[in-house]
C-alpha cells in the first residue's frame, strides 16, 4: 500500500516559541502557531484522528445518536437558517439523531419539515417521533422517485 505524501507529515507544536514545525518529504519548516496555515493543518489532523477513532459516535441530539461532529452541526445550522428550506430530506437516517436535529431547527425557525429515508426504519423510532415522516426504501433517489403516493403524502404533511 502506498501512502500519500500528505500522510507522511509530522507536526510538532512548540507552545513556548509559538511555532508549528512541519516535516514533510525531507523538508522542515516552521509557521507561527496562531496562523491560519497552522490552524488548518492541526484541524485536519484532529479530524483525521477523530474519524479513525470513531469520535463522531460519541455525540447525541435529544438522546439519539447523531453521527456528526459538533462543528459540522453548527455549520449545518447556519446553512439551514440561511436557506430556510420548506423540506429537508435525509437519506440514511441510522437512529434518527440528525433527523431530530433538523426537525428542531425547523421548529425553532417556525418553517420547514423533515423526511427521513432509510433501507430499514425501526418501528419504535417511527412511533416515538411520529411528527417526522420516516420512509423505508433505498436511499438512492433513482429508486425512490417512483413512489409518488407516499411522496405526495409526505409533501402534504
Amino acid at each position: 500500500m502506498t501512502v500519500s505524501p500528505l500522510f507522511e507529515m509530522n507536526l510538532t507544536i512548540n507552545n513556548d516559541d509559538r511555532l508549528l514545525t512541519i516535516e514533510q518529504a525531507g523538508l522542515r519548516r516552521d509557521v507561527p502557531l496562531y496562523s491560519r496555515e497552522a490552524f488548518e493543518l492541526i484541524s485536519r489532523e484532529w479530524v483525521r484522528v477523530g474519524w479513525s477513532l470513531r469520535y463522531y459516535h460519541t455525540f447525541t441530539w435529544f438522546g439519539r445518536p447523531i453521527l456528526q461532529l459538533p462543528e459540522d452541526l453548527v455549520r449545518l445550522q447556519e446553512v439551514v437558517y440561511e436557506l430556510k428550506p420548506d423540506v429537508i430530506v435525509e437519506t440514511g437516517v441510522f437512529d434518527g439523531g440528525s433527523l431530530l436535529f433538523h426537525a428542531s431547527l425547523c421548529e425553532a425557525m417556525g418553517k420547514g419539515r423533515v423526511i427521513g429515508i432509510d433501507v430499514e426504519i425501526r418501528r419504535e423510532y417511527a412511533k416515538r417521533y411520529g411528527s417526522i415522516p420516516w420512509r423505508a426504501g433505498s436511499n438512492c433517489w433513482k429508486a425512490i422517485r417512483f413512489r409518488p403516493r407516499w411522496w405526495r403524502a409526505c409533501a402534504a404533511w
